[in-house]
């Protein structure tokens, strides 16, 4: 038997789909077969394939994505970076601007 449970989240507004939190039980052993299932079902059924698959992220994680792209806004406010190239690599986890370094992933 499978371990788990859903709620849904948000409220139902129009067209919109409304996100739904699904968690899985405490063993890891079952979670590759469960998403690895869904995630060909998801290639199969038509309706399914606007479904997206977002894992739970620690919050500080969250906390310093959440700096990093109020350092980027704050960048791209000021009158000495108009026309600069300013942009968030997620690859090496860097504020970029013209391809030069001013904030990182800490």
């Amino acid at each position: 038997m499978i371990d788990f449970s859903f709620r849904c989240l948000g409220v139902n507004k129009g067209r919109n789909p409304r996100h739904i939190l699904v968690t899985l039980g405490p063993s890891v052993s079952n979670r590759k077969p469960i998403l690895e299932s869904f995630l060909e079902s998801l290639k199969e059924v038509e309706v399914l394939k606007t479904v997206f698959i977002k894992p739970l992220t620690h919050p500080s994680i969250r906390k310093e994505f959440a700096r990093i792209k109020a350092r980027e806004d704050e960048e791209k406010r000021k009158p000495s970076n108009h026309g600069c190239d300013l942009y968030y690599d997620f690859q090496r986890r860097t504020l970029l601007r013209d391809n030069v370094e001013i904030d990182h992933f800490r």
